[in-house]
Protein backbone atom coordinates (compact mmCIF):
# COMPACT_ATOMS: atom_id res chain seq x y z
CA UNK A 1 0.00 0.00 0.00
CA UNK A 2 1.36 3.37 -0.98
CA UNK A 3 1.30 6.26 1.45
CA UNK A 4 1.33 9.78 0.13
CA UNK A 5 4.51 11.58 1.21
CA UNK A 6 2.81 14.49 2.96
CA UNK A 7 6.16 15.92 4.07
CA UNK A 8 8.57 15.56 1.13
CA UNK A 9 11.20 17.75 2.79
CA UNK A 10 11.86 15.11 5.44
CA UNK A 11 12.15 11.76 3.69
CA UNK A 12 14.22 12.87 0.65
CA UNK A 13 16.60 14.62 3.05
CA UNK A 14 17.60 11.23 4.41
CA UNK A 15 18.18 9.85 0.94
CA UNK A 16 20.49 12.67 -0.11
CA UNK A 17 22.39 12.96 3.16
CA UNK A 18 24.05 9.57 2.79
CA UNK A 19 21.87 7.90 5.44
CA UNK A 20 22.22 4.12 5.16
CA UNK A 21 19.89 1.33 6.15
CA UNK A 22 19.94 0.37 9.77
CA UNK A 23 21.70 -2.87 10.68
CA UNK A 24 19.43 -5.91 10.99
CA UNK A 25 19.74 -5.82 14.77
CA UNK A 26 18.30 -2.33 14.85
CA UNK A 27 21.18 -1.19 17.08
CA UNK A 28 23.18 0.89 17.60
CA UNK A 29 20.83 3.69 16.58
CA UNK A 30 21.73 5.82 13.59
CA UNK A 31 21.47 9.49 14.70
CA UNK A 32 20.52 10.88 11.25
CA UNK A 33 17.88 8.17 10.88
CA UNK A 34 16.52 8.74 14.39
CA UNK A 35 16.34 12.47 13.69
CA UNK A 36 14.45 11.91 10.45
CA UNK A 37 11.92 9.65 12.19
CA UNK A 38 11.45 12.18 14.97
CA UNK A 39 10.91 15.04 12.53
CA UNK A 40 8.40 13.04 10.51
CA UNK A 41 6.49 12.02 13.65
CA UNK A 42 6.44 15.60 14.91
CA UNK A 43 5.02 16.81 11.61
CA UNK A 44 2.33 14.12 11.74
CA UNK A 45 1.12 14.57 15.34
CA UNK A 46 3.34 11.79 16.69
CA UNK A 47 2.52 9.01 14.22
CA UNK A 48 4.18 7.41 11.18
CA UNK A 49 3.17 4.83 8.59
CA UNK A 50 5.07 1.62 7.99
CA UNK A 51 5.66 2.57 4.35
CA UNK A 52 7.24 5.84 5.50
CA UNK A 53 9.60 3.97 7.85
CA UNK A 54 10.62 1.70 4.99
CA UNK A 55 11.25 4.73 2.80
CA UNK A 56 13.48 6.19 5.50
CA UNK A 57 15.55 3.00 5.46
CA UNK A 58 14.11 0.81 8.22
CA UNK A 59 13.72 -2.83 7.26
CA UNK A 60 10.86 -4.95 8.59
CA UNK A 61 13.08 -6.62 11.20
CA UNK A 62 14.25 -3.24 12.53
CA UNK A 63 10.64 -2.06 12.85
CA UNK A 64 9.70 -5.20 14.80
CA UNK A 65 12.63 -4.66 17.18
CA UNK A 66 11.52 -1.08 17.77
CA UNK A 67 8.05 -2.32 18.64
CA UNK A 68 9.48 -4.97 20.97
CA UNK A 69 11.59 -2.47 22.93
CA UNK A 70 8.82 0.15 23.07
CA UNK A 71 10.41 2.79 20.86
CA UNK A 72 7.36 2.74 18.60
CA UNK A 73 3.86 1.53 19.44
CA UNK A 74 1.53 -0.11 16.95
CA UNK A 75 -1.80 1.70 16.58
CA UNK A 76 -2.99 -0.03 13.41
CA UNK A 77 -1.46 -2.76 11.27
CA UNK A 78 0.64 -0.24 9.33
CA UNK A 79 0.72 2.81 11.64
CA UNK A 80 2.84 3.48 14.72
CA UNK A 81 3.11 6.10 17.44
CA UNK A 82 6.68 7.26 18.06
CA UNK A 83 7.87 7.75 21.63
CA UNK A 84 5.86 7.70 24.84
CA UNK A 85 3.87 10.95 24.80
CA UNK A 86 0.09 10.42 24.86
CA UNK A 87 -1.50 10.97 21.47
CA UNK A 88 -3.73 13.99 21.01
CA UNK A 89 -7.08 13.82 19.23
CA UNK A 90 -5.32 14.97 16.06
CA UNK A 91 -2.77 12.22 16.48
CA UNK A 92 -5.54 9.62 16.39
CA UNK A 93 -7.08 11.41 13.41
CA UNK A 94 -3.79 11.34 11.51
CA UNK A 95 -3.24 7.68 12.40
CA UNK A 96 -6.66 6.76 11.04
CA UNK A 97 -6.01 8.55 7.74
CA UNK A 98 -2.58 6.89 7.33
CA UNK A 99 -4.09 3.50 8.12
CA UNK A 100 -6.54 3.83 5.23
CA UNK A 101 -3.83 4.46 2.65
CA UNK A 102 -3.16 6.77 -0.23
CA UNK A 103 -5.99 9.14 -1.13
CA UNK A 104 -7.77 8.74 2.23
CA UNK A 105 -9.14 11.75 4.04
CA UNK A 106 -10.69 12.57 7.39
CA UNK A 107 -14.43 12.99 6.76
CA UNK A 108 -17.97 13.19 8.12
CA UNK A 109 -18.16 13.83 11.90
CA UNK A 110 -14.38 13.72 12.42
CA UNK A 111 -13.80 16.30 9.67
CA UNK A 112 -16.51 18.52 11.14
CA UNK A 113 -14.86 18.30 14.57
CA UNK A 114 -11.43 19.14 13.15
CA UNK A 115 -12.92 22.13 11.34
CA UNK A 116 -14.81 23.14 14.51
CA UNK A 117 -18.17 22.90 12.76
CA UNK A 118 -19.49 20.66 15.53
CA UNK A 119 -18.16 18.64 18.44
CA UNK A 120 -17.90 14.87 18.36
CA UNK A 121 -17.41 12.40 21.18
CA UNK A 122 -17.45 9.31 18.96
CA UNK A 123 -14.84 6.66 19.68
CA UNK A 124 -14.52 5.89 15.95
CA UNK A 125 -12.84 8.17 13.43
CA UNK A 126 -14.56 8.75 10.08
CA UNK A 127 -12.25 8.31 7.08
CA UNK A 128 -13.27 8.27 3.42
CA UNK A 129 -11.21 6.62 0.68
CA UNK A 130 -11.76 6.57 -3.08
CA UNK A 131 -11.52 2.78 -3.00
CA UNK A 132 -12.19 -0.04 -0.54
CA UNK A 133 -9.53 -0.26 2.16
CA UNK A 134 -9.83 -3.98 2.90
CA UNK A 135 -10.45 -5.36 6.36
CA UNK A 136 -12.17 -3.46 9.14
CA UNK A 137 -9.83 -1.42 11.32
CA UNK A 138 -10.39 -0.94 15.03
CA UNK A 139 -11.43 2.60 15.89
CA UNK A 140 -12.04 3.64 12.27
CA UNK A 141 -15.40 4.13 10.58
CA UNK A 142 -14.26 3.61 7.00
CA UNK A 143 -16.30 5.02 4.11
CA UNK A 144 -15.75 4.42 0.40
CA UNK A 145 -16.69 7.01 -2.21
CA UNK A 146 -15.86 6.91 -5.90
CA UNK A 147 -16.86 10.59 -6.09
CA UNK A 148 -14.12 11.72 -3.67
CA UNK A 149 -11.83 13.80 -5.88
CA UNK A 150 -8.50 15.51 -5.11
CA UNK A 151 -10.27 18.88 -5.12
CA UNK A 152 -12.48 17.62 -2.25
CA UNK A 153 -9.45 17.16 0.03
CA UNK A 154 -7.65 19.93 1.88
CA UNK A 155 -5.03 19.93 4.63
CA UNK A 156 -6.15 21.11 8.07
CA UNK A 157 -3.47 21.20 10.79
CA UNK A 158 -1.39 18.84 8.66
CA UNK A 159 -4.20 16.28 8.29
CA UNK A 160 -5.87 15.44 4.96
CA UNK A 161 -9.49 16.46 5.49
CA UNK A 162 -12.54 16.83 3.29
CA UNK A 163 -13.42 20.37 2.20
CA UNK A 164 -16.16 22.25 4.03
CA UNK A 165 -18.60 21.65 1.17
CA UNK A 166 -17.83 17.94 1.03
CA UNK A 167 -17.95 17.62 4.83
CA UNK A 168 -21.44 19.16 4.92
CA UNK A 169 -22.55 16.83 2.13
CA UNK A 170 -21.29 13.81 4.07
CA UNK A 171 -22.84 15.02 7.33
CA UNK A 172 -26.26 15.17 5.70
CA UNK A 173 -26.11 11.39 5.31
CA UNK A 174 -25.28 10.62 8.96
CA UNK A 175 -26.81 13.40 11.10
CA UNK A 176 -30.38 14.41 11.91
CA UNK A 177 -31.57 17.46 9.98
CA UNK A 178 -31.32 19.82 12.96
CA UNK A 179 -27.73 18.84 13.80
CA UNK A 180 -26.72 19.20 10.17
CA UNK A 181 -28.31 22.65 9.96
CA UNK A 182 -26.36 23.78 13.04
CA UNK A 183 -23.08 22.66 11.46
CA UNK A 184 -23.97 24.42 8.21
CA UNK A 185 -24.71 27.66 10.04
CA UNK A 186 -21.20 27.63 11.53
CA UNK A 187 -19.74 27.97 8.05
CA UNK A 188 -21.43 31.34 7.53
CA UNK A 189 -19.62 34.58 8.46
CA UNK A 190 -21.09 36.40 11.47
CA UNK A 191 -23.61 39.14 10.61
CA UNK A 192 -22.38 42.71 10.67
CA UNK A 193 -23.39 44.76 13.66
CA UNK A 194 -25.38 47.96 13.21
CA UNK A 195 -22.26 50.06 13.78
CA UNK A 196 -20.33 48.09 11.14
CA UNK A 197 -23.17 48.49 8.69
CA UNK A 198 -23.29 52.24 9.23
CA UNK A 199 -19.59 52.47 8.36
CA UNK A 200 -20.11 50.83 4.98
CA UNK A 201 -20.39 53.04 1.90
CA UNK A 202 -24.00 53.74 1.05
CA UNK A 203 -23.78 51.80 -2.20
CA UNK A 204 -22.87 48.67 -0.25
CA UNK A 205 -26.04 48.83 1.88
CA UNK A 206 -29.01 46.75 0.75
CA UNK A 207 -31.80 48.71 -0.90
CA UNK A 208 -34.86 49.45 1.22
CA UNK A 209 -37.90 47.44 0.23
CA UNK A 210 -40.57 49.25 -1.77
CA UNK A 211 -43.22 50.44 0.70
CA UNK A 212 -45.91 50.89 -1.90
Amino acid sequence: MLIRNTFPGIIPAMKTSGGKREHRSGFPPDPPLEGAIARLATAQHGVVALAQLHELGLEADAVRKRVACGRVHRLHATVFAVGHAPLTRNGWYMAAVLACGDGASLSHRAAAALRMLRQSSRSKVDVTSPRRTGRERRGIDAHTSTTLLPRDIETVDGIPCTSVARTLLDLAAVLPRRAHDKARLRTRPPPRSGADARRLPRRALPAKPDSR
